[in-house]
């Protein structure tokens, strides 16, 4: 019987050093009929020529560097599409992955036929702490899901695949027939963050199951990258709002808020959110500031990095 045939994509824009462990770590997968596609998206740092000398397998597209996530993962998704794909396995440069993901994946496929799985995210600093285990819908209060809580993986939550609101981008497998029936990634709207949320999202409309699959490990390298200023002037609010790289990004946060809560009530924790960012600031201009917003963080008081 002939093995499905995986896609892994992956986009980057510079992060050299955390793409070619990434690479070391996907050439121990315990399996066979997979192809790497990396969308390098104006990377200054020489990625692509380290990739050609070292996994010359690997197969490189290039963005014009304004892709973001979004675009690159559609680059990526249509030149899989093209070349026959049977599913797509999405991660980042600053992920390393267990060597079983894949056959995981496909074994808990058989159980949930069409699904689309997510994998356990853990932190390569702390390999105990758990930081992503499948989303889970917050209505009243921001931020839109917690993927939470952070623990030891001998959480109940964590031993058992379970149905779940929502998967975020990192170890996301993703039946090709999805892609086909509801499309790809909105890049225009959401260019960077939750954009993989959204995806999901937009697959349970369809009637596809989320579905958290434990089985699947991989562990996370990078902390955040939102962009979140640390002092109040026009150009940081204007860049808090209007940046494709911010978290708190106006039109994401609107178009997540209003197509994916229910009527009315989604107009109270989108408010929320942006009085929750204004705090933030505020804070960060305090003498502890630093410190004080990790440990929200770390409470999920302030909004994360979802993809």
């Amino acid at each position: 019987m002939n093995e499905p045939k995986v896609s892994i994509i992956v986009p980057i824009h510079n992060g050299k050093e955390y793409t070619l462990r990434f690479l070391s770590s996907i050439k121990e997968l315990n399996y066979s009929n997979y192809e790497v596609i990396i969308i390098d998206d104006g990377s200054t740092d020489g990625s692509a020529d380290s990739i050609k000398e070292l996994f010359p397998d690997t197969i490189i597209l290039k963005g014009d560097g304004d892709f973001w996530w979004a675009k690159s993962m559609n680059v990526g998704v249509e030149y899989a599409l093209k070349n026959s794909t049977d599913y797509i396995l999405t991660l980042n440069n600053d992920n390393e992955v267990c060597k079983e993901i894949i056959n995981a994946h496909l074994e808990c496929s058989k159980k949930f036929p069409d699904a689309i799985l997510g994998s356990i995210v853990f932190d390569k600093k702390n390999p105990d702490r758990i930081l992503n285990g499948g989303g889970k819908k917050n209505y009243l209060f921001p931020p839109n899901f917690n993927f939470l809580p952070f623990g030891k993986d001998n959480n109940k939550l964590y031993q058992h695949s379970r149905e779940v609101d929502a998967i975020a981008g990192m170890g996301t497998f993703i039946p090709v027939k999805v892609f086909k029936e509801i499309g790809l990634y909105n890049h225009e709207v959401l260019p960077q963050y939750q954009s993989c949320i959204e995806h999901t999202l937009r697959a349970q409309k369809y009637g596809y199951k989320l579905i958290f699959n434990p089985a699947a490990k991989l562990w996370n390298n990078a902390e955040s990258s939102w962009f979140f200023p640390k002092k109040i002037n026009p150009q940081s609010i204007k860049d808090l709002l209007f940046h494709k790289k911010s978290g708190y990004l106006l039109k994401a946060q609107f178009y997540m808020y209003s197509n994916y809560w229910p009527k009315f009530i989604w107009v109270i924790p989108f408010s929320l959110l942006y009085i929750k960012c204004i705090a933030g600031i505020i804070l960060y201009a305090l003498p502890c500031g630093d410190t004080l917003i990790n440990l929200l963080r770390k409470s999920n008081f302030i909004l994360k990095k979802s993809c």
